[in-house]
């Protein structure tokens, strides 16, 4: 039988520890937006873990497929969408988000798009709202692992506007907006 799931092993290896953090920083009811759901298993094992919140995943429309077939195994009637949404392209949706999320996606935007959603969120936003991101970085220029020097390299092979980026100026930014 064929399944519509996308399975990401990257995903299953970091969903316990990203969930130590988010429990940390999601003490409070409230929405939270996942940019870039990618196979939905974040969105699941998350949102089965933290009932309080409305889980809405997004992503582009060719991973719907994938996410709705992780959200037939949701147990608690909180994970919701998917959301089509491109950062440049799509209108943000229309929810009042209190959280936003994302995993593994800043490395293979360009640095723009990573500007824009960081001014897209604090746009979209109120005071209170937390932006958090999972993902590598480099810190003070250098990366923290070979691998993460090689994973790098292969980024950029790909697209060489893609990368690891620098954790200061991602903060500079989050500061700035």
């Amino acid at each position: 039988m064929k399944t519509n799931k996308n399975y990401s092993p990257a995903a299953d290896r970091n969903k316990k520890s990203i969930l130590i953090h988010l429990k940390t920083h999601l003490t409070e009811s409230g929405s939270l937006l996942e940019l870039g759901s990618g196979s939905g298993q974040h969105a699941l094992h998350f949102s089965n873990h933290l009932t309080h919140i409305k889980w809405y995943s997004s992503d582009l429309k060719i991973n719907h497929n994938s996410i709705n077939s992780y959200r037939k195994n949701a147990v608690n009637g909180n994970f919701f969408g998917p959301i089509t949404f491109k950062i440049g392209q799509d209108p943000f949706p229309k929810i009042n988000f209190k959280y936003f999320f994302t995993a593994n996606t800043f490395h293979i935007m360009s640095f723009t798009l990573v500007t824009q959603t960081i001014e897209l969120i604090a746009k979209n936003s109120t005071s209170g709202c937390l932006f958090l991101i999972y993902g590598p970085f480099k810190y003070n220029q250098k990366f923290t692992s070979k691998s993460n020097e090689e994973f790098n390299s292969y980024l950029k092979h790909l697209d060489p506007l893609s990368g690891i980026r620098n954790f200061e100026d991602i903060n500079l930014l989050m500061n700035k907006n």
